[in-house]
């Protein structure tokens, strides 16, 4: 009777261990399940973090693209104003020599005029 006592208890000892035993292999089933999704969550993050890096960079590059451009656009504008400044300038001195120009032919014309004038009273007078 002892020894069906401690064989009973033994019994009982390992069908314990056997249910403890299962419940760690479905909580190791869960935890590999788990880590597994951890993985795979894992690894999207990881190929959303990559994306946005391709796209920074492509960004970035696009925007040293665009800042150049402004840049050679900016020269060419600043170059066009100072150009079209000198031209003004230019014409600016060009109409004032036009208007100086006008205003001493109606100068010379208005003499010429007084000269013909004065010619043709003295030829009537020397009729």
């Amino acid at each position: 009777t002892e020894i069906t006592d401690g064989i009973q208890s033994n019994q009982t000892q390992i069908s314990n261990y056997n249910e403890r035993l299962t419940l760690l292999k479905e909580d190791m089933k869960w935890n590999e399940q788990e880590l597994n999704a951890w993985f795979e969550r894992t690894k999207v993050k990881d190929d959303d973090a990559e994306l946005v890096a391709k796209y920074t960079r492509a960004d970035e590059a696009k925007i040293k693209q665009l800042t150049l451009e402004i840049e050679s656009l900016t020269q060419e504008a600043t170059k066009a104003y100072r150009e079209l400044e000198a031209e003004l300038t230019e014409t600016h001195a060009h109409q004032m020599g036009l208007d100086k120009a006008a205003e001493d032919f109606r100068r010379i014309h208005g003499e010429r005029q007084r000269l013909i004038e004065m010619w043709e009273n003295t030829v009537r007078q020397m009729q």
